[in-house]
């Protein structure tokens, strides 16, 4: 028997849960979905959303890259600004010494966004694609994360 009555159906929400399947910026992957798309009205309604159910069991790196990419997208270079120093400072103490250099390099391609360095960017992205043929991302045939990167670059070199 099918139940179509309005009281069964369920509706996804953005509500955060305490559960292991918090709306916070771990799913930051269906926001850069969104920009690759050129979702623009998406894009910024779920990265608001994002940003406003924040968890607190997440990684603070990954609170500052989301809080960066998200400033970047529709220009909101104050917070872009406060969460690229964080960044290019690294010293995130769950990271070890490796990743904290990789979230220094991410802040400074961020940085170069900013300041329009379209060859900083460009040497981002191309570090980022010889490391993924190494074998990091093997697998992955689309990485939403380098792409959101190059999508942002271009939309602030057009303006």
């Amino acid at each position: 028997m099918c139940c179509m009555s309005k009281n069964c159906l369920s509706i996804p929400t953005m509500q955060k849960t305490d559960g292991p399947y918090e709306v916070d910026l771990h799913q930051l992957n269906k926001w850069e979905a969104a920009v690759v798309a050129g979702a623009e009205e998406l894009a910024v309604d779920l990265g608001s959303r994002l940003l406003q159910a924040e968890g607190t069991v997440i990684h603070s790196f990954q609170i500052h890259r989301g809080k960066a990419l998200y400033g970047l997208f529709p220009r909101d270079i104050s917070m872009a600004e406060e969460t690229i120093c964080s960044l290019k400072e690294g010293g995130f103490p769950r990271l070890n010494t490796t990743a904290n250099e990789s979230a220094q390099r991410l802040g400074q391609a961020f940085q170069d966004i900013l300041s329009q360095n379209e060859q900083g960017v460009n040497d981002y992205l191309t570090e980022q694609l010889n490391c993924e043929r190494k074998g990091y991302h093997s697998g992955v045939f689309l990485n939403l994360d380098l792409l959101a990167v190059a999508k942002i670059a271009a939309r602030w070199k057009r303006r």
